[in-house]
């Protein structure tokens, strides 16, 4: 099969897509040959991130690019505010190829961050604020990160002490969350007490408060020369299953990805506002927010996520054409009702991502929503996007078909020869969105970039299987299968069965050792849904089996149940085995 290209540019008019590529790639999409490996090729980026925002400042300059509760910043302050940060790293000694690392939620400061950062040609590192102390620093020590920004709570509680312990550190920044807001704003928050106000005293010379570090910068532009191929960011796994790595992704890593997403969705240039839950320290919340700059979007920020009542007042207010969040988030925003009553007219799409959504809440989600919800897969290795549902080819059950300008295969677990359609093995992918490798983890990265028919792959260590028509099914992480006397059973599978009893809130499948053979038996946890809270625990015990035994094969029925107060969840709403595992771990041992 011939493979189509469409060229995405910015001559005249800067990476608005021509009308002819524009309704090609419409056209193809309905295209029942579209081809497995992607069916279409895009030019490669030679620009760079900060390029591609000089380029959309030129055509949008006056339009807004994100708003802070209400407080709407317009392209052209975002440049301003940005090239004051980068004159402000310079100045502090910050050279290129630096390792920034920005500690924040979703603020706009996150942003400014960011962008100034990537214009004095730095490399920038999110940092979870939700992380442990500990978690901090050895992310920081890994880095070896020259310059951090934090925001006042989580720096008194947990980052300040840190400090002396990092050497490599020359530059501290220390923002408060309102920072960029009028002087009004702040003095009411501050006397009404809706925030944190931490009495910080800074002890070290590094340290600087975040409006002293950018006042009297200069705000002429900043453009540092770098490469597509200079690594642009340091983003660290979610570390679910093991030891968080850093994945260098580079400028032509993100953007060739935003090229891909562009492709198959094509938004209408300088037109769309945008709402994502995700945050911007994670693969997919960053990738989006630099997808906006590129497309001249606006973005509204939510810094807080567990603030329903807010993201509620934002969907009212700006009617965004784009929602990105987790499943765990929908169905939340799904028993409110001022969200079902909401005007969803301006809506072109829901995204989904991070974890599976169920049948169930999909058909609810698009009963109100009265558009798709499009499911993908994507890793942070891979900028992150690998596969996603296209508009109007959405298949349940799937997270769709490869990305334009990318390869997946299957290939068999124990080894690497290649399997057939409906053949379940590892998934691996190649692509210009495909990261440069770990961080300072040769090891790592042999094992996860490895040459295959003459071209590098990224085996991803998941388990999946791919039809006929080239849709993705993932079925579990390799790491979270169990063996049972040589049968596979696929935990994302056993959980989704078991989700659907009325007395489990969330589950998760885990592995124990059989004490009796040389095999692995079935564990699952159990978050109990709040009307079964009571209930005596080995009735509930036996009538979860029962279900498990009508609905599943007898393999993969658990041979234990262990009900848990809270299921540990990553930040972005994923259960966190690996957290999961070590709190077992340590009640099994009397440790608490």
């Amino acid at each position: 099969m011939s493979v189509k290209t469409v060229k995405l540019h910015r001559n005249e008019g800067w990476f608005q897509q021509t009308l002819q590529g524009q309704a090609f790639a419409k056209q193809s999409l309905r295209n029942d040959a579209w081809d497995i490996q992607g069916g279409v090729t895009l030019d490669l980026p030679t620009e760079t991130i900060p390029a591609s925002f000089y380029a959309t400042l030129r055509d949008f300059g006056d339009k807004t690019a994100f708003t802070f509760i209400d407080r709407r910043f317009s392209y052209r302050e975002y440049n301003t505010l940005s090239n004051r940060v980068a004159h402000a790293l310079m100045a502090r000694g910050i050279e290129p190829g630096d390792r920034v690392a920005i500690n924040l939620p979703n603020l706009p400061q996150y942003l400014i961050f960011m962008l100034g950062a990537l214009k004095a040609g730095c490399i920038i590192s999110g940092v979870s604020p939700l992380a442990s102390a500990d978690e901090i620093h050895s992310q920081l020590k890994d880095l070896g990160a020259s310059a951090l920004i934090s925001f006042d709570d989580v720096y008194a509680n947990n980052v300040q002490a840190l400090v002396p312990s990092l050497p490599a550190l020359k530059l501290v920044v220390v923002t408060r969350p309102l920072d960029l807001m009028p002087g009004p704003i702040r003095f009411l928050a501050r006397l009404l007490k809706k925030l944190p106000f931490p009495t910080i005293t800074f002890v070290d010379r590094r340290e600087v408060w975040f409006r002293e570090f950018c006042a009297k910068q200069p705000a002429a532009d900043v453009q540092v020369s770098r490469l597509a191929s200079d690594v642009a960011a340091i983003q660290y796994t979610g570390g679910t299953t093991g030891k968080s790595k850093g994945a260098m992704l580079t400028h032509g890593n993100f953007l060739s990805n935003i090229r891909q997403s562009i492709a198959v969705t094509a938004p209408e240039i300088g037109k769309e506002v945008g709402l994502s839950i995700l945050p911007f320290f994670h693969i997919a919340g960053l990738t989006a927010a630099l997808n906006t700059i590129v497309i001249g979007g606006a973005w509204l920020l939510v810094p807080n996520p567990r603030d329903l009542n807010f993201i509620v007042r934002q969907l009212k207010k700006y009617r965004p054409s784009l929602i990105f969040a987790v499943p765990l988030l929908y169905e939340k925003l799904l028993l409110r009702q001022d969200f079902r009553a909401l005007d969803f007219s301006s809506l072109k799409f829901a995204m989904s991502g991070a974890a599976p959504m169920s049948d169930a809440l999909k058909k609810q989600l698009e009963a109100v929503l009265r558009v798709q919800v499009l499911e993908g897969y994507g890793m942070t290795e891979a900028s992150p996007g690998i596969s996603l549902n296209y508009p109007g080819r959405v298949r349940a059950n799937t997270v769709g078909q490869a990305l334009p300008d990318t390869e997946v295969k299957i290939v068999a677990i124990d080894g690497e020869h290649e399997l057939g359609p409906y053949e379940e093995g590892q998934l691996i992918v190649a692509g210009p969105q495909v990261m440069a490798g770990y961080w300072n983890n040769a090891a790592e990265t042999q094992i996860a970039l490895r040459m295959h028919q003459g071209k590098t792959w990224l085996f991803t260590g998941d388990a999946a299987r791919i039809d006929q028509d080239g849709y993705i099914t993932i079925v579990d992480r390799l790491k979270d299968m169990v063996n049972v006397g040589g049968y596979k059973v696929y935990s994302v599978e056993v959980e989704a069965v078991i989700a659907l009893h009325p007395a489990v809130l969330s589950c998760a499948i885990l592995a124990e050792p059989d004490k009796q053979q040389s095999t692995e038996l079935v564990k699952l946890v159990v978050q109990r849904a709040t009307e079964y809270s009571e209930r005596d625990e080995a009735e509930l015990t036996g009538d979860i089996l029962h279900y498990c035994r009508e609905k599943l094969a007898a393999y993969k029925v658990p041979h234990s149940i262990e009900f848990i107060e809270t299921m540990p969840l990553t930040p972005i709403g994923k259960v966190d085995k690996k957290a999961l595992r070590a709190y077992l771990r340590s009640k099994q041992s009397g440790v608490k």
